[in-house]
């Protein structure tokens, strides 16, 4: 493909026209406006494309084009969601540990009616295993504005900041080149975090990629992580996700979170970095 390095988005914005004049497009007689394109570089670069090959390059354009403006529009949608305050101290996060701890944010963000049935059944191990109907409905009215007094404590964005705990540390061998560890972690925007007590309810990061590398500048503290990495000795140590809930997706019963930061262990608990 013929490299232009002279006036591209001029060039890129002027492209399908070009084509159009060499062959991708009907033969009719050009328009004023293209009879004005004098740009060589355009009519360089479509002069050596074969009709197939402006079509692939326009839609090459073109998919390059959406994917940017889909990503952007991601950005600022995220953006707009209520953010984390970074000062709060690890000490004023809650351990995530339960679907029923999933279930209440859910509804809390979501706005849905509440399913308690499904709330009291991961709540209490009673109410799952009650054969007797009575029963049952005797201990869903005891739960209930016990739920609802957590649904609307969830609501309020003080009580959303939870740490997420990953067993085993996922650290790849040193990067020279970004001077980090890359890491394996479960945390793209369809990750699939959840709780055997509420499974249908899961765990996703809106800003996942930002922490799939552990930078470590000083070379010596990354020679000793290192030779943890190649003697194995991370896999079973843990990784703490300390994170702020944002939003709720009514589609698939899904929370998405903002991670805040990441703390690592070895196995005997001491803790390897945190970023």
């Amino acid at each position: 493909m013929t490299r232009i390095s002279m006036r591209l988005p001029g060039i890129l914005a002027l492209l399908p026209f070009a084509l159009a004049l060499n062959g991708c497009a009907s033969k009719a007689p050009a328009s004023p406006f293209e009879q004005t394109l004098t740009d060589a570089g355009v009519k360089s670069l479509c002069a050596n494309l074969s009709q197939r090959g402006c079509e692939q390059k326009v839609a090459e354009i073109q998919a390059k084009k959406q994917k940017d403006l889909t990503e952007q529009a991601e950005k600022d949608r995220v953006g707009k969601l209520p953010h984390a305050d970074p000062g709060v101290p690890d000490s004023q996060y809650v351990e995530l540990n339960g679907g029923y701890q999933l279930a209440t944010l859910f509804y809390a963000l979501s706005g849905m009616p509440p399913d308690f049935e499904a709330l009291a059944s991961a709540a209490s191990e009673e109410y799952r295993g009650a054969g007797d109907e009575f029963r049952k409905r005797d201990l869903l009215q005891a739960l209930r504005p016990k739920m609802e007094e957590l649904i609307a404590t969830f609501r309020d964005p003080k009580n959303r900041y939870f740490i997420m705990e990953e067993s085993g540390l996922p650290i790849q061998h040193y990067d020279f080149k970004t001077s980090s560890f890359p890491v394996n972690f479960n945390v793209g925007p369809t990750a699939y975090n959840f709780f055997n007590d509420a499974p249908k309810y899961h765990l996703s990061y809106n800003n996942g990629s930002d922490f799939l590398r552990f930078p470590v500048a000083d070379e010596q503290r990354a020679k000793d992580i290192e030779a943890m990495v190649s003697k194995y000795e991370l896999q079973s140590g843990q990784a703490r996700l300390y994170v702020f809930v944002q939003e709720a997706d009514t589609t698939n019963n899904q929370l998405k979170a903002q991670i805040v930061r990441v703390v690592l262990k070895d196995r005997k608990h001491a803790e390897i970095g945190r970023y």
